[in-house]
């Protein structure tokens, strides 16, 4: 038995397993594909809402799919 919190091993692990806001999902899926491109003009993306909605699941899902880091900043 794992001894990680319910909302850790639940989490989203790609972004097809992230559910709720399609249209979110679509321009993180499409933000994420212009970085294999290149540096894109649009070089970070702000993540806004309120607590327990998915900000975090939604940037970490992509991430670890791709193996890129993420930075996080918290006001």
């Amino acid at each position: 038995m794992s001894n990680l919190p319910w909302s850790e091993k639940y989490r989203p692990r790609t972004l097809a397993d992230v559910k709720g806001n399609p249209h979110a999902v679509t321009q993180l899926r499409a933000w994420g594909s212009a970085w294999a491109r290149g540096i894109p003009d649009q070089r970070g993306v702000i993540l806004a809402g309120p607590a327990g909605c998915g900000k975090t699941s939604a940037a970490l899902a992509p991430a670890a799919a791709t193996g890129v880091g993420v930075g996080a900043v918290d006001a």
